[in-house]
């Protein structure tokens, strides 16, 4: 992350916006699932966290005709500390709100 800040800091004119998004720490327990479904489909939303990283898996499910299909994506993000971010945002010269 702090490579990344620092060359957008070298590439943005002076007074442009850096605009992005993270996870941060201690905001996912260590598992979660979540189940929606309907007549024809359904979904299972799965998260487990060690607190440095998040790997979420999405489970799809969906009948047409006499067949089921299936998908699956997993995600897998790492986990920021607010405090360390600014930190590093602040270091590279980026005026935090």
């Amino acid at each position: 992350m702090r490579t990344f800040i620092q060359r957008a800091a070298n590439v943005l004119p002076s007074g442009g916006l850096l605009l992005f998004d993270i996870a941060e720490r201690g905001s996912y327990p260590p598992h979660d699932e979540r189940r929606v479904g309907g007549d024809q489909w359904s979904v299972i939303a799965i998260k487990d966290s060690d607190g440095r990283q998040l790997t979420r898996r999405v489970l799809t499910f969906r009948k047409i005709g006499g067949t089921t299909r299936r998908d699956q994506e997993v995600h897998s993000l790492e986990l920021y500390d607010r405090d360390a971010l600014l930190a590093i945002l602040q270091d590279s010269r980026f005026r935090v709100p």
